[in-house]
């Protein structure tokens, strides 16, 4: 045995060049993955979809996975930024706490009766007769397309 055959045997028993070839993605290969991960499918299952383990699949088509991704979102917030503008209150509201910052106040117990330090109830404001949350989120937004 030569000394180059012994260093390229890997194990006992193996033969250089025995084993598996070496993956190479195709281009519809691609294709699928970014598709797949553009809807949300999980790695797990894009894997099984297109026959390769999680390891290869993240070592060949990171490229793909991430940008599936972000087209996905992109796409999804598209769609939920026009609902919001069409005037669909839900959607304005998600976009307001995902996007704006806002977010909902965490309700606060009471005083006790008895506490001498507590201070005076908050009454809450009149608000003018034509409020509507609506009308209130319309003029938010125009103020902050400025």
């Amino acid at each position: 045995m030569s000394d180059v055959s012994v260093i390229r045997k890997r194990g006992p028993g193996r033969t250089p060049g025995s084993g598996r070839k070496r993956y190479k993605p195709s281009d519809e290969d691609r294709v699928k993955c970014t598709a797949y991960a553009t809807v949300g499918t999980p790695h797990k299952d894009i894997a099984v979809l297109l026959d390769v383990s999680i390891k290869t699949l993240l070592k060949y088509f990171r490229k793909e996975l991430d940008y599936g991704k972000a087209q996905g979102n992109a796409q999804m917030g598209g769609r939920l930024f026009k609902a919001g503008m069409q005037g669909s209150v839900a959607a304005q509201i998600f976009w307001m706490k995902s996007q704006a910052g806002w977010r909902e106040k965490e309700p606060t117990e009471p005083p006790p009766s008895g506490d001498l330090d507590a201070p005076p109830p908050i009454e809450a404001a009149e608000l003018p007769a034509d409020y509507t949350e609506e009308a209130a989120l319309q003029a938010y937004l125009r103020l902050t397309q400025d």
